[in-house]
């Protein structure tokens, strides 16, 4: 999945993405952010936060940063970005991982 948000010089954008789990098992999620990068031949980076010199990963939030769904259970994720006013293009990404309950 994939989404943009677009945030002007000194403001802030927050949007809530729904996750549900589906599956017959409780599953674990982190989220994080990252930076990302498409490459002149189109191949697409994903790397540490704050490896590029375009990165908006310090000025971007989330919440929770780990959660646990049980069967068929849904919860919301709140992200957030806040840019200084002197911000020009900044590309970042969050990244929604799935563990295995019970292991950090």
């Amino acid at each position: 999945m994939e989404f943009h948000l677009q945030v002007a010089p000194g403001a802030d954008n927050t949007q809530t993405l729904y996750v549900r789990n589906r599956g017959e098992e409780t599953i674990a999620l982190k989220v994080y952010t990252g930076d990302f990068w498409i490459e002149p031949d189109g191949k697409e980076s994903f790397l540490e936060a704050g490896k590029l010199e375009r990165s908006c990963a310090k000025w971007m939030a989330v919440s929770p940063e780990e959660l646990e769904l049980a069967p068929n259970q849904s919860q919301p994720i709140r992200f957030k970005i806040t840019l200084p006013a002197n911000a020009s293009v900044l590309i970042g990404v969050w990244y929604l991982w799935s563990r295995p309950p019970n292991l950090a």
